[in-house]
């Protein structure tokens, strides 16, 4: 059992635009997940290298 393994998987990150969250969201996108992601500061955040919009 691969202990970052999220292929397949949705995570939600709050607070995903700067900081913690946003190294969080990369780890996860790095896992295979499908990552969702919002945050509060929108002023400068850091893009992601994919993301994937819900419709």
């Amino acid at each position: 059992m691969n202990l970052f393994d999220f292929a397949g998987k949705t995570v939600l990150v709050t607070g995903g635009s700067t900081g913690i969250g946003n190294a969080a969201a990369r780890g996860f996108l790095a896992g295979g997940a499908r990552v969702i992601v919002t945050g509060g500061r929108s002023s400068k955040p850091k893009p992601l290298p994919m993301c994937s919009l819900p419709i």
